[in-house]
């Protein structure tokens, strides 16, 4: 069902548009005020690409890692940092996160922290 209905949508989404491609403000509102709540907002510093960059397909494949060798990794440096900041403390730790102290135990049991 749901996919019968993504085929229609893009079917009519084809038709209504003047363009090739369909922009956002070509989506109807209800579609667009869903996905604007949905979408995790970026912080701002990590938006200035002088104070942040995405790490992308080309950084995991010139570490030679997969997508989860490379998610691990970068977990575990988090994981250490938000130890290291908070003193140790786990409490501290897991609201630096923004995780439940008993996610962050989990977590550093599974990765032997």
């Amino acid at each position: 069902g749901n996919v019968r209905e993504l085929e229609n949508f893009m079917e009519r989404m084809s038709i209504l548009c003047d363009s090739k491609t369909v922009f956002p403000e070509d989506l109807p509102d209800k579609i667009r005020n869903e996905c604007q709540e949905a979408t995790p907002r970026v912080p701002e510093a990590a938006a200035d690409t002088s104070i942040f960059r995405w790490p992308g397909l080309r950084d995991i494949q010139n570490l030679d890692l997969n997508l989860k060798d490379f998610l691990d990794a970068v977990e575990v440096t988090l994981l250490n940092q938000a130890l290291d900041q908070s003193g140790g403390i786990k409490n501290k730790a897991a609201e630096i996160l923004g995780i439940k102290r008993t996610t962050l135990i989990e977590k550093l049991k599974k990765k032997n922290l």
